[in-house]
Protein backbone atom coordinates (compact mmCIF):
# COMPACT_ATOMS: atom_id res chain seq x y z
CA UNK A 1 0.00 0.00 0.00
CA UNK A 2 2.99 2.43 0.81
CA UNK A 3 4.33 1.59 -2.62
CA UNK A 4 1.41 2.95 -4.65
CA UNK A 5 0.93 6.23 -1.91
CA UNK A 6 4.37 6.87 -2.78
CA UNK A 7 4.19 6.39 -6.43
CA UNK A 8 1.10 8.15 -6.64
CA UNK A 9 2.65 11.30 -4.55
CA UNK A 10 5.65 11.33 -6.88
CA UNK A 11 3.53 11.36 -10.19
CA UNK A 12 1.27 14.08 -8.34
CA UNK A 13 4.57 16.30 -7.28
CA UNK A 14 5.93 16.40 -11.20
CA UNK A 15 3.51 18.54 -12.76
CA UNK A 16 4.12 20.79 -10.00
CA UNK A 17 8.52 20.61 -10.42
CA UNK A 18 8.04 21.60 -14.35
CA UNK A 19 6.05 24.58 -13.60
CA UNK A 20 7.59 26.01 -11.07
CA UNK A 21 11.15 25.40 -12.86
CA UNK A 22 9.40 26.79 -15.66
CA UNK A 23 8.18 29.96 -13.80
CA UNK A 24 11.90 30.52 -12.30
CA UNK A 25 13.79 29.95 -15.94
CA UNK A 26 10.81 32.35 -16.83
CA UNK A 27 11.43 34.61 -14.33
CA UNK A 28 15.33 34.11 -14.48
CA UNK A 29 15.13 35.24 -18.55
CA UNK A 30 13.20 38.00 -17.66
CA UNK A 31 15.24 39.32 -15.00
CA UNK A 32 18.03 38.95 -17.37
CA UNK A 33 16.49 40.53 -19.71
CA UNK A 34 15.25 43.88 -18.00
CA UNK A 35 18.86 44.15 -16.30
CA UNK A 36 20.67 43.85 -19.71
CA UNK A 37 17.87 46.75 -21.09
CA UNK A 38 19.06 49.10 -17.56
CA UNK A 39 22.45 48.28 -17.82
CA UNK A 40 22.19 49.52 -21.36
CA UNK A 41 21.00 52.92 -20.50
CA UNK A 42 22.70 56.21 -20.63
CA UNK A 43 21.76 56.99 -17.12
CA UNK A 44 23.39 53.60 -15.79
CA UNK A 45 26.69 53.69 -17.50
CA UNK A 46 27.11 57.46 -16.44
CA UNK A 47 25.89 57.40 -12.89
CA UNK A 48 25.90 54.26 -11.60
CA UNK A 49 28.58 51.90 -13.40
CA UNK A 50 31.17 54.34 -14.62
CA UNK A 51 31.77 56.96 -11.88
CA UNK A 52 35.26 56.31 -13.06
CA UNK A 53 34.65 58.02 -15.72
CA UNK A 54 32.93 61.32 -14.69
CA UNK A 55 35.05 63.31 -16.70
CA UNK A 56 34.26 61.26 -20.00
CA UNK A 57 30.85 61.57 -18.73
CA UNK A 58 31.00 65.32 -18.74
CA UNK A 59 32.99 65.89 -22.07
CA UNK A 60 30.33 63.36 -23.40
CA UNK A 61 27.35 65.70 -22.27
CA UNK A 62 29.47 69.08 -23.87
CA UNK A 63 30.01 67.07 -27.10
CA UNK A 64 27.85 66.57 -29.96
CA UNK A 65 27.01 63.44 -29.68
CA UNK A 66 25.06 63.63 -25.92
CA UNK A 67 21.86 62.33 -27.83
CA UNK A 68 23.34 58.97 -28.64
CA UNK A 69 23.74 55.60 -26.36
CA UNK A 70 27.01 54.80 -25.08
CA UNK A 71 26.51 51.26 -26.30
CA UNK A 72 26.12 52.67 -29.74
CA UNK A 73 29.96 53.70 -30.03
CA UNK A 74 31.46 51.49 -27.96
CA UNK A 75 29.69 47.81 -28.40
CA UNK A 76 30.56 46.03 -31.82
CA UNK A 77 27.53 46.80 -34.72
CA UNK A 78 25.05 43.99 -34.53
CA UNK A 79 26.59 42.09 -31.69
CA UNK A 80 25.23 38.56 -30.59
CA UNK A 81 23.31 38.11 -27.65
CA UNK A 82 25.98 35.51 -26.79
CA UNK A 83 29.14 37.81 -26.70
CA UNK A 84 27.02 40.84 -25.21
CA UNK A 85 26.27 38.16 -22.45
CA UNK A 86 29.69 37.14 -21.84
CA UNK A 87 31.10 40.77 -22.30
CA UNK A 88 28.55 41.96 -19.49
CA UNK A 89 30.28 39.39 -17.42
CA UNK A 90 33.55 40.60 -17.76
CA UNK A 91 31.91 44.33 -16.78
CA UNK A 92 31.71 42.59 -13.31
CA UNK A 93 35.49 42.46 -12.65
CA UNK A 94 35.20 46.16 -13.11
CA UNK A 95 33.72 46.44 -9.56
CA UNK A 96 35.94 45.81 -7.25
CA UNK A 97 38.25 48.91 -8.42
CA UNK A 98 35.96 51.03 -9.20
CA UNK A 99 34.25 50.90 -5.17
CA UNK A 100 37.70 50.52 -3.75
CA UNK A 101 38.94 53.46 -6.85
CA UNK A 102 41.93 50.93 -7.63
CA UNK A 103 41.49 52.29 -11.47
CA UNK A 104 44.59 52.86 -13.14
CA UNK A 105 45.26 56.49 -13.71
CA UNK A 106 45.23 58.47 -16.37
CA UNK A 107 41.76 56.78 -17.61
CA UNK A 108 43.01 55.45 -21.44
CA UNK A 109 46.27 56.58 -21.74
CA UNK A 110 47.35 57.78 -24.81
CA UNK A 111 43.99 57.24 -26.07
CA UNK A 112 44.32 53.23 -27.12
CA UNK A 113 40.23 53.18 -27.37
CA UNK A 114 40.40 55.43 -30.17
CA UNK A 115 43.09 53.36 -31.69
CA UNK A 116 41.13 49.84 -31.84
CA UNK A 117 38.26 51.45 -32.56
CA UNK A 118 36.99 49.56 -36.23
CA UNK A 119 35.47 52.26 -38.71
CA UNK A 120 32.16 50.70 -38.90
CA UNK A 121 31.27 52.28 -35.03
CA UNK A 122 31.25 55.45 -37.24
CA UNK A 123 30.19 54.30 -40.64
CA UNK A 124 26.93 52.98 -39.09
CA UNK A 125 25.48 56.49 -38.92
CA UNK A 126 28.02 58.55 -40.90
CA UNK A 127 28.18 56.97 -44.23
CA UNK A 128 30.99 59.04 -46.16
CA UNK A 129 29.14 58.28 -49.80
CA UNK A 130 26.25 60.04 -49.07
CA UNK A 131 27.63 63.12 -46.29
CA UNK A 132 28.80 65.88 -47.16
CA UNK A 133 31.94 66.36 -45.98
CA UNK A 134 32.45 70.20 -43.98
CA UNK A 135 36.54 70.47 -42.52
CA UNK A 136 37.09 72.94 -40.17
CA UNK A 137 37.97 76.60 -41.84
CA UNK A 138 41.26 76.86 -43.27
CA UNK A 139 42.13 72.74 -44.05
CA UNK A 140 41.66 70.47 -47.03
CA UNK A 141 41.54 67.16 -45.99
CA UNK A 142 40.33 63.72 -48.55
CA UNK A 143 38.75 62.00 -46.69
CA UNK A 144 38.71 59.39 -49.31
CA UNK A 145 42.61 58.73 -49.62
CA UNK A 146 41.82 58.15 -46.11
CA UNK A 147 38.95 55.53 -46.09
CA UNK A 148 40.73 53.87 -49.05
CA UNK A 149 44.16 53.61 -47.26
CA UNK A 150 42.06 51.76 -44.54
CA UNK A 151 42.31 54.52 -41.89
CA UNK A 152 39.68 54.25 -38.91
CA UNK A 153 38.21 57.34 -38.28
CA UNK A 154 38.98 58.03 -34.67
CA UNK A 155 42.67 57.77 -35.89
CA UNK A 156 41.77 61.17 -36.80
CA UNK A 157 38.50 61.65 -34.94
CA UNK A 158 39.17 60.85 -31.28
CA UNK A 159 37.79 63.24 -29.15
CA UNK A 160 34.61 64.11 -31.34
CA UNK A 161 32.63 62.22 -28.59
CA UNK A 162 34.21 63.09 -25.96
CA UNK A 163 35.74 66.84 -26.48
CA UNK A 164 37.75 67.76 -22.96
CA UNK A 165 37.21 71.53 -22.78
CA UNK A 166 37.20 71.85 -19.48
CA UNK A 167 39.45 71.08 -16.28
CA UNK A 168 39.25 67.51 -16.16
CA UNK A 169 38.11 66.37 -12.16
CA UNK A 170 39.16 63.15 -11.23
CA UNK A 171 43.15 62.72 -9.37
CA UNK A 172 45.40 61.79 -12.00
CA UNK A 173 43.82 62.04 -15.15
CA UNK A 174 44.64 63.86 -18.04
CA UNK A 175 43.76 65.28 -20.94
CA UNK A 176 44.27 62.94 -23.97
CA UNK A 177 45.51 64.70 -26.87
CA UNK A 178 43.53 66.22 -30.12
CA UNK A 179 44.43 63.49 -32.87
CA UNK A 180 42.87 66.61 -35.15
CA UNK A 181 46.06 69.02 -34.72
CA UNK A 182 48.84 69.20 -37.01
CA UNK A 183 51.37 67.64 -35.04
CA UNK A 184 48.90 64.91 -35.25
CA UNK A 185 49.12 64.51 -38.31
CA UNK A 186 52.47 64.13 -38.34
CA UNK A 187 52.55 60.52 -36.72
CA UNK A 188 51.71 59.23 -40.09
CA UNK A 189 53.40 61.76 -42.62
CA UNK A 190 56.69 63.22 -42.13
CA UNK A 191 58.84 65.72 -44.43
CA UNK A 192 61.58 63.81 -43.99
CA UNK A 193 62.15 60.55 -46.45
CA UNK A 194 60.76 58.22 -44.13
CA UNK A 195 57.14 58.56 -42.59
CA UNK A 196 55.47 56.03 -40.86
CA UNK A 197 52.34 55.77 -42.87
CA UNK A 198 55.08 55.26 -46.21
CA UNK A 199 53.49 58.61 -47.47
CA UNK A 200 55.45 61.53 -47.07
CA UNK A 201 54.32 65.29 -46.89
CA UNK A 202 54.57 67.48 -49.80
CA UNK A 203 55.76 70.43 -47.83
CA UNK A 204 53.11 72.78 -49.78
CA UNK A 205 51.35 74.65 -47.45
CA UNK A 206 48.37 74.39 -50.15
CA UNK A 207 48.40 70.77 -49.74
CA UNK A 208 46.19 71.25 -46.43
CA UNK A 209 45.31 74.24 -46.12
CA UNK A 210 43.41 76.85 -47.55
CA UNK A 211 44.76 80.05 -49.41
CA UNK A 212 42.88 82.68 -46.54
CA UNK A 213 43.89 81.03 -43.73
CA UNK A 214 47.07 82.58 -42.11
CA UNK A 215 50.08 80.17 -41.93
CA UNK A 216 52.35 81.83 -39.66
CA UNK A 217 51.84 81.65 -36.09
CA UNK A 218 51.23 84.38 -33.54
CA UNK A 219 54.57 83.50 -32.18
CA UNK A 220 56.45 84.32 -35.35
CA UNK A 221 54.99 88.12 -35.30
CA UNK A 222 56.18 88.99 -31.72
CA UNK A 223 59.83 91.22 -31.79
CA UNK A 224 63.01 89.47 -31.19
CA UNK A 225 61.60 86.37 -32.98
CA UNK A 226 64.42 86.73 -35.74
CA UNK A 227 65.91 89.64 -36.76
CA UNK A 228 69.13 88.70 -38.81
CA UNK A 229 72.23 90.53 -37.37
CA UNK A 230 69.93 91.38 -34.41
CA UNK A 231 67.64 90.27 -31.40
CA UNK A 232 66.81 86.82 -32.42
CA UNK A 233 66.29 85.20 -28.75
CA UNK A 234 62.30 84.18 -29.35
CA UNK A 235 62.80 81.66 -32.10
CA UNK A 236 65.84 80.06 -30.61
CA UNK A 237 64.12 80.09 -27.03
CA UNK A 238 61.36 78.21 -28.79
CA UNK A 239 63.13 75.72 -30.36
CA UNK A 240 64.93 74.70 -27.39
CA UNK A 241 62.01 74.39 -25.34
CA UNK A 242 60.14 72.20 -28.01
CA UNK A 243 63.15 70.14 -28.17
CA UNK A 244 63.18 69.64 -24.44
CA UNK A 245 59.32 68.89 -24.66
CA UNK A 246 59.62 66.30 -27.20
CA UNK A 247 62.68 64.75 -25.51
CA UNK A 248 60.47 64.44 -22.34
CA UNK A 249 57.75 62.70 -24.30
CA UNK A 250 59.56 60.36 -25.77
CA UNK A 251 61.47 59.30 -22.79
CA UNK A 252 57.66 59.16 -21.26
CA UNK A 253 56.36 56.60 -24.20
CA UNK A 254 59.16 54.83 -24.60
CA UNK A 255 58.70 53.65 -20.95
CA UNK A 256 55.01 53.27 -21.61
CA UNK A 257 54.55 51.82 -25.17
CA UNK A 258 55.50 48.26 -23.62
CA UNK A 259 52.18 48.50 -21.96
CA UNK A 260 50.45 50.08 -24.35
CA UNK A 261 51.16 47.74 -26.95
CA UNK A 262 50.44 44.72 -24.43
CA UNK A 263 46.78 45.76 -23.75
CA UNK A 264 44.29 43.38 -24.91
CA UNK A 265 41.11 41.85 -23.65
CA UNK A 266 40.26 39.77 -20.55
CA UNK A 267 38.62 36.24 -20.37
CA UNK A 268 35.31 36.50 -21.01
CA UNK A 269 35.78 40.05 -23.27
CA UNK A 270 37.96 37.22 -25.48
CA UNK A 271 35.16 34.33 -25.45
CA UNK A 272 32.50 37.35 -26.56
CA UNK A 273 34.89 38.06 -29.74
CA UNK A 274 36.26 41.59 -28.15
CA UNK A 275 39.30 42.79 -30.30
CA UNK A 276 41.93 45.18 -28.57
CA UNK A 277 44.08 45.00 -32.21
CA UNK A 278 45.71 48.57 -33.08
CA UNK A 279 44.17 50.29 -35.96
CA UNK A 280 47.41 51.77 -37.00
CA UNK A 281 50.86 51.76 -35.20
CA UNK A 282 51.69 55.70 -34.97
CA UNK A 283 54.04 57.77 -31.70
CA UNK A 284 51.71 59.92 -29.58
CA UNK A 285 51.21 63.65 -30.99
CA UNK A 286 53.20 64.92 -28.00
CA UNK A 287 56.39 63.17 -29.63
CA UNK A 288 56.28 65.13 -32.88
CA UNK A 289 58.39 68.25 -32.81
CA UNK A 290 55.91 70.75 -33.63
CA UNK A 291 58.55 73.11 -35.48
CA UNK A 292 59.27 70.71 -38.04
CA UNK A 293 55.57 70.29 -39.22
CA UNK A 294 56.75 73.33 -41.09
CA UNK A 295 60.44 72.82 -41.83
CA UNK A 296 62.73 70.12 -42.31
CA UNK A 297 65.24 69.82 -39.54
CA UNK A 298 68.11 70.20 -42.57
CA UNK A 299 65.89 74.12 -43.08
CA UNK A 300 67.85 74.75 -39.47
CA UNK A 301 71.03 73.80 -40.99
CA UNK A 302 70.72 75.33 -44.33
CA UNK A 303 70.37 78.44 -42.20
CA UNK A 304 73.01 78.30 -39.30
CA UNK A 305 75.65 76.29 -41.56
CA UNK A 306 75.92 74.31 -38.24
CA UNK A 307 73.73 72.03 -36.11
CA UNK A 308 71.26 73.32 -33.83
CA UNK A 309 70.32 73.24 -31.37
CA UNK A 310 73.94 72.76 -30.51
CA UNK A 311 74.98 69.34 -29.80
CA UNK A 312 76.57 68.64 -26.12
CA UNK A 313 80.11 70.18 -25.99
CA UNK A 314 79.64 72.56 -28.80
CA UNK A 315 80.48 75.65 -26.60
CA UNK A 316 83.88 74.25 -25.23
CA UNK A 317 85.00 72.94 -28.83
CA UNK A 318 84.04 75.27 -30.98
CA UNK A 319 86.71 77.81 -31.36
CA UNK A 320 89.07 75.11 -32.64
CA UNK A 321 86.20 74.09 -35.16
CA UNK A 322 85.49 77.36 -36.16
CA UNK A 323 87.41 80.28 -37.81
CA UNK A 324 86.21 83.93 -38.36
CA UNK A 325 87.25 84.00 -41.68
CA UNK A 326 85.42 81.07 -43.08
CA UNK A 327 82.62 80.69 -40.93
CA UNK A 328 81.79 84.36 -39.20
CA UNK A 329 78.96 84.69 -41.64
CA UNK A 330 76.97 82.01 -40.53
CA UNK A 331 77.36 82.65 -37.04
CA UNK A 332 76.25 86.41 -37.26
CA UNK A 333 73.20 85.23 -38.01
CA UNK A 334 72.56 85.00 -34.76
CA UNK A 335 75.33 86.03 -32.36
CA UNK A 336 76.21 89.82 -34.61
CA UNK A 337 73.58 92.06 -32.49
CA UNK A 338 74.78 95.39 -33.88
CA UNK A 339 72.20 94.44 -37.35
CA UNK A 340 75.29 95.80 -38.80
CA UNK A 341 76.75 93.54 -41.91
CA UNK A 342 80.05 95.16 -41.70
CA UNK A 343 80.39 93.96 -38.06
CA UNK A 344 79.90 90.03 -39.22
CA UNK A 345 83.43 89.56 -39.75
CA UNK A 346 83.96 90.48 -36.19
CA UNK A 347 81.04 88.10 -34.74
CA UNK A 348 84.09 86.46 -32.21
CA UNK A 349 84.74 89.61 -30.99
CA UNK A 350 81.47 91.13 -30.49
CA UNK A 351 80.94 87.90 -28.10
CA UNK A 352 84.32 87.10 -26.45
CA UNK A 353 85.60 90.78 -26.38
CA UNK A 354 82.45 93.14 -24.99
CA UNK A 355 85.01 95.82 -24.32
CA UNK A 356 85.87 96.39 -28.02
CA UNK A 357 84.56 99.94 -29.34
CA UNK A 358 83.65 99.21 -32.90
CA UNK A 359 84.48 102.49 -33.98
CA UNK A 360 88.09 102.73 -32.82
CA UNK A 361 89.27 99.81 -35.01
CA UNK A 362 89.78 96.60 -34.98
CA UNK A 363 90.07 94.57 -31.86
CA UNK A 364 93.37 93.19 -33.00
CA UNK A 365 94.94 96.63 -33.54
CA UNK A 366 93.39 98.33 -30.43
CA UNK A 367 93.31 95.56 -27.79
CA UNK A 368 96.24 97.12 -25.88
CA UNK A 369 94.12 99.70 -24.53
CA UNK A 370 91.52 97.20 -22.99
CA UNK A 371 94.74 95.04 -21.97
CA UNK A 372 96.23 97.87 -20.17
CA UNK A 373 93.32 99.18 -18.50
CA UNK A 374 92.18 95.80 -17.15
CA UNK A 375 94.62 93.38 -17.04
CA UNK A 376 94.47 90.51 -19.68
CA UNK A 377 93.52 87.64 -16.96
CA UNK A 378 90.22 87.08 -19.33
CA UNK A 379 92.28 86.74 -22.35
CA UNK A 380 93.20 83.37 -21.09
CA UNK A 381 90.42 81.91 -20.75
CA UNK A 382 90.61 80.85 -24.89
CA UNK A 383 94.61 81.94 -25.19
CA UNK A 384 97.58 80.37 -24.48
CA UNK A 385 100.43 82.71 -22.96
CA UNK A 386 102.34 81.92 -25.63
CA UNK A 387 100.06 83.54 -28.45
CA UNK A 388 100.91 86.70 -27.01
CA UNK A 389 104.89 86.06 -26.91
CA UNK A 390 104.39 85.10 -30.40
CA UNK A 391 103.38 88.67 -31.14
CA UNK A 392 104.74 90.39 -28.55
CA UNK A 393 108.77 89.55 -29.05
CA UNK A 394 109.77 91.92 -31.73
CA UNK A 395 111.96 94.57 -32.33
CA UNK A 396 108.71 97.15 -32.52
CA UNK A 397 108.96 99.48 -29.34
CA UNK A 398 105.28 99.40 -29.54
CA UNK A 399 104.54 95.55 -28.79
CA UNK A 400 106.38 96.36 -24.99
CA UNK A 401 103.51 98.66 -24.08
CA UNK A 402 101.43 96.31 -23.41
CA UNK A 403 103.59 95.54 -20.18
Amino acid sequence: MSRIVRAFTRAETRPRAIVWTGAALIIAIGGFAVSQLVTSQNWFCNDVCHVVHLDNERAWREGSHNDITCMSCHYPVNWNPVSFTLDRVDKLLDIFPTVTKSFHMPVNEYSHVALTTPAEQCTQCHALDTRVVTPSPGIVINHAVHENAGIPCAVCHNRVAHPEDFELQLPGNEKKADFMSMTACYRCHTLEESSPSGFRATGECSACHTPELDLVPMSHDVAGWFTERGDSRGHAEAALAEAERVSSAEEAWEEFAPEFYGKGPRFFARLAGVEHELTVDVPPPATINECFTCHARQYCTDCHGVEVPHPEGFVGEHGSRFTPSADAQSCAICHNPTGDAANDPYTCTLCHHPQWQRDAGSWLATHRYVVRATGGGECFDCHEQAQCAACHTSDDPASFELY
